[in-house]
């Protein structure tokens, strides 16, 4: 060796051999004395890589130098990021000096990509409808080519419907991380899977259970029926089963409704619901013009039945007291659905056709309310008329098909470390009301 004679060059010639997803093969030319210029030696691979920080934190850069054994011109990189830059470097060093070869990049090949970070999956369920967000893979390994949903019915509150039900599947396009599923069952759970797909294929799936909100019970009172009879203090009405949407029928309430001249002159919109039960007595030392004269379990009401307001009988607690035939009423009939949850929501629908006989005709408003507040038919219901004869029952006319709803929501109750919640208190309703004419 000649003194103090440092490796004549760098190593040239750095290539790959093989390239994957998570290791790279590297070689390059042969050592020989004329390049060393000394039977002692040493090669380094030195190499370098960054990867994106998840949850939007600092990017990493990963260094490290390896040894590479004697007179060998290969080395093989292993568990290497994929879709990655790796740059690297060779060094040649004997003692009296070191020589450095130029940085070379190598990418590595795509992957599958990882898995949807569960807790990134963010929903909002309707009673027909899940609206689903989530992010994209924290290692996506690669271009995220689509994304696939797929949803199944496991479970439901509804015995009607029928669980499991068919797997259904949808393709999202890469940017699209977003979906609204619709024409789903109320009060059912669905198990939604989420994941990502590059060219190298799908990655892991992301679960999650979502129940869809119940909905409001629905009547069949298309052709509104008349009074079957009537008294001075009674009348007799026929009442309908209704229909639960996501949850079977727990209750019917019939819900009487003074109505005065003051009352009849008020806005339409600030139509009220009646999601809290309160009996004649309460409604009388409140002031309230509303009370609950009946409720009636779903056996009660196998099929269409007459039932008399104003029988003075007791109906689960309930006094149907007789009216007075100088009032005017509204009667209605509601249905409720109960639906465990950790929360309430009261949600009530309510429709009214009002009728109205003045002389010699009939007075027709339409009152159609949704959540106490909006104005559908913007103007106010006449004056009554007053005639000689005593008020005469009229029924309300179905005209119009669309249900709306009143909803009250209330936060859930906290005892400790536990969440106590009401059942009876998480409902949906339908009214329907019938009038009399004055």
């Amino acid at each position: 060796m000649e003194a103090g004679t440092e490796p004549m060059r760098a190593l040239r010639g750095l290539s790959a051999s093989d390239l994957q997803s998570r290791q790279l093969s590297l070689q390059w030319e042969n050592l020989a004395f004329n390049l060393t210029r000394c039977h002692t030696y040493s090669v380094s691979l030195c190499y370098r890589y960054t990867t994106a920080g998840g949850g939007g934190g600092h990017n990493t850069t990963v260094r490290e130098c390896l040894a590479v054994e004697h007179n060998a011109s290969r080395f093989t990189l292993r568990d290497l990021p994929p879709y990655h830059g790796i740059h690297v470097r060779l060094s040649l060093a004997n003692p009296e000096g070191k020589k450095e070869g130029r940085e070379v990049t190598f990418q590595t090949e795509e992957d599958i990509p990882g898995g949807i970070a569960p807790e990134s999956l963010t929903f909002t369920p309707l009673d027909d409808m899940i609206f689903l967000k989530w992010e994209e893979p924290v290692e996506p390994n690669g271009l995220i080519t689509q994304y696939e949903i797929s949803y199944q019915s496991i479970e439901s509150s509804d015995p009607g419907i029928n669980v499991p039900g068919p797997r259904r599947t949808v393709s999202k396009m890469k940017n699209e991380t977003y979906h609204m599923f619709s024409n789903l069952h109320p009060g059912t759970t669905y198990l939604i899977s989420v994941r990502a797909r590059t060219a190298k294929g799908f990655g892991q799936t992301a679960l999650t259970e979502i129940t869809t909100n119940i909905s409001a019970p629905t009547f069949d009172y298309g052709d509104m029926p008349s009074p079957l009879s009537e008294t001075e203090s009674t009348i007799t009405v026929l009442l309908r089963p209704a229909q639960g949407r996501g949850a079977p029928v727990s209750t019917y309430q019939v819900v009487i409704e003074e109505e005065t001249v003051k009352k009849v002159k008020r806005e339409i919109g600030l139509q009220e619901c009646f999601p809290l039960p309160m009996s004649h007595g309460e409604a009388q030392a409140r002031g309230t013009p509303h009370y609950y004269t009946a409720e009636l379990p779903p056996s009660s009401l196998p099929e269409a039945s007459p039932f008399t307001v104003g029988d003075n009988h007791t109906y689960n607690g309930y006094w149907n007291s007789p009216l007075d035939p100088r009032k005017s009423y509204l009667v209605y009939f509601q249905a409720m659905s109960n639906f465990r949850g950790l929360y309430t929501d009261d949600m009530v629908g309510t429709l009214l056709l009002l009728f109205r006989m003045t002389n010699t005709q009939f007075q027709m408003d339409l009152l159609l309310m949704h959540g106490g507040n909006d104005l559908i038919h913007d103007r106010s219901l006449p004056p009554l008329r007053r005639s000689h004869r005593p008020p005469t029952w009229r029924p309300a006319s179905m005209t119009h098909n669309e249900w709306t709803q009143c909803q009250i929501t209330q936060p859930p109750l906290s005892l400790g470390n536990t969440v106590a919640f009401d059942q009876e208190r998480h409902r949906r309703s339908q009214n329907l009301c019938i009038s009399p004419a004055s």
